[in-house]
């Protein structure tokens, strides 16, 4: 019988490694990896700041802030993600080595979540305080 039809040996059947967590993952995707920690950082930056600006208020005041700066920061982050010619511009550049320009959809959805996350935890806050 063909090598396909036989079933896999014992070392095969071994539970492996979920693939996010293998070396060959982090090598092959590193700059969409560095991108999005450097993109979590600023946004936690811009939190922190908005909050320590807003620190007379409440607790739920200075959440609020703090979420509606990221908003700012995601809402236009997420239309600059779809601009193509800007984007077939910057692959001619040396930026391509370094942003991960092919994958601006994943980008633009996953700030497209985090807007949403944030826009719920926002408004949230805001019925909090007021109530």
């Amino acid at each position: 019988a063909a090598n396909w039809l036989k079933p896999p040996d014992v070392e095969q059947k071994k539970r492996h490694a979920p693939r996010y967590l293998t070396r060959a993952y982090w090598h092959n995707n590193s700059r969409k990896l560095l991108f999005l920690c450097l993109y979590a950082c600023l946004t936690l930056l811009l939190f922190i700041v908005a909050v320590l600006q807003h620190s007379h208020g409440g607790a739920w005041y200075m959440v609020a802030k703090g979420c509606g700066q990221c908003l700012n920061f995601n809402c236009t982050f997420v239309m600059v993600l779809m601009l193509r010619r800007c984007f077939t511009w910057l692959r001619a550049t040396w930026v391509v080595r370094v942003l991960p320009l092919d994958q601006n959809i994943l980008l633009h959805q996953i700030v497209g979540y985090a807007v949403l996350c944030f826009t719920l935890v926002h408004t949230t806050a805001h019925i909090f305080n007021f109530g």
